[in-house]
């Protein structure tokens, strides 16, 4: 009988540690940078819900500030208001959510008589049912990178004038954001599926950090401190770098680690009908 109710007990552990966000662990910082007065990023996450986020307001002023503040006060009703909602259902709030935040911004913009404000967003939400699977969603030049053993990858692509036309574009305007939350009262959100296995490190950040600090280094870096420094330190000696090599920009970032947890299954991911599923949920009333 002992034996039969320990079972139990064991196998009650394992499905709640399954339904849960047990296998990740996160943290974020934001700074002002050495040349800005005024921190127009913003950042949010809730480990426990499995959505992650960062915004770069644009505007200039307080503009931009009061954009990407936004999206994260929309962000951060959902865990309230929709608390118990499952991996598709959580893709289509957030989607709803920024939609409605790209609303409230184009018509604040418009009481002001500014001609443009927005915000860059890039999110990152884990399934707890199916922990091999993630979804990043994103619009702007922030951006979400994935460390894997010797491989790092840049998970997104930046929605800007280089990407978009070419060699072609002058320097002055390669930069130039073409997609962003606000800019118009609804925004078209890119949504890529994400391969999620134990040992993985993400890395969400505005361009304030990989515009002064490479690609390269920031790979150097977190594989160096993989396991060994905290995530906090390693989210802070990211942020001193672009600092050191500048800090021209404010600069945001987040680090997620996926934990080896025992009773959690990375096997199951993304299926081949990924790319159908995701347009229906982001279109999804």
């Amino acid at each position: 009988m002992f034996f039969y109710i320990a079972q139990l007990s064991l196998i009650a552990f394992a499905i709640n540690l399954y339904m849960s966000f047990n296998f990740t662990v996160g943290s974020g910082k934001t700074d002002v940078g050495q040349k800005r007065t005024n921190n127009e990023d913003s950042l949010w996450f809730d480990q426990d819900y499995g959505l992650y986020a960062v915004a770069d307001g644009i505007g200039g002023a307080s503009v931009g500030e009061i954009a990407s503040a936004r999206v994260v006060d929309m962000l951060q009703r959902l865990p309230a208001e929709k608390p118990d909602i499952n991996f598709e259902e959580k893709i289509t709030a957030v989607c709803q959510q920024i939609n409605d935040a790209s609303q409230w911004i184009r018509n604040y913009t418009n009481q002001l008589n500014l001609k443009v404000s927005g915000t860059t967003f890039s999110g990152l939400i884990f399934d707890a049912e199916m922990p091999g699977r993630g979804i990043s969603l994103h619009a702007g030049d922030s951006r979400l990178y994935r460390l894997r053993g010797e491989d790092f990858d840049c998970l997104t692509d930046d929605h800007c004038l280089s990407n978009e036309l070419g060699a072609d574009v002058p320097a002055q305007y390669k930069s130039v954001i073409t997609r962003a939350v606000g800019v118009k009262e609804s925004v078209n959100i890119e949504a890529t599926e994400v391969d999620v296995k134990a040992m993985d490190t993400f890395l969400l950040c505005t361009d304030g950090l990989c515009n002064m600090v490479s690609d390269e280094t920031i790979y150097n870096y977190l594989k160096e401190s993989h396991g060994t420094v905290p995530i906090d330190e390693q989210v802070t000696e990211l942020i001193e770098k672009a600092n050191q090599a500048g800090g021209f920009d404010n600069i945001t970032a987040i680090i997620v680690q996926i934990l080896p947890t025992i009773g959690v299954d990375f096997s199951d991911g993304w299926g081949e009908d990924a790319p159908a599923q995701i347009e229906a949920l982001m279109n999804k009333g």
